[in-house]
């Protein structure tokens, strides 16, 4: 296998890996309930709360929220409270583990000849754009029976 074939081969795998549910569960992390809080009402536009507190709700939402992939020319999902662009990916590669793949002993000067971005102590980079887009979601199944469940209590 030639140099490039396998980088391209690596970043393939890693475009393929920005869309995996494992990738994007990074992103709730991110999940600001001060930001979206304010929004939940045009969020939930037309969800009857029963009088059940925004507080309440949010509390919820947050124990509730799942991810999906989406892309960036694609409509935002319904009852989406955050979504992050991924935009770029940025792969780290060893001369080491290059010879290893593929035979060949890679140099900087040749490293530099294929246009790969050279970094320090062994490593160059490769970067790739990518299009996804990781929303999260508000389970609203979940929400729902929660509202059912707190406004039967009262």
């Amino acid at each position: 296998m030639k140099v490039l074939e396998y980088i391209e081969h690596s970043m393939e795998q890693a475009l393929e890996y920005v869309e995996h549910k494992d990738y994007g569960e990074g992103y709730v992390d991110c999940l600001e309930p001060s930001e979206f809080i304010p929004r939940l009402p045009k969020i939930l536009e037309g969800v009857d709360f029963k009088g059940v507190s925004l507080k309440d709700l949010s509390e919820n939402i947050t124990l509730h929220t799942k991810v999906e992939v989406s892309y960036t020319l694609k409509p935002t999902p319904p009852y989406c409270l955050d979504r992050w662009l991924v935009g770029e990916i940025e792969e780290q590669f060893s001369f080491e583990e290059v010879r290893e793949a593929t035979g060949k002993r890679l140099t900087m000067e040749r490293a530099k000849a294929l246009g790969l971005t050279i970094g320090d102590q062994g490593y160059f980079y490769q970067y790739a754009t990518t299009d996804v887009v990781w929303c999260a979601v508000i389970d609203i199944e979940a929400l729902l029976e929660f509202i059912e469940e707190e406004s039967a209590q009262d």
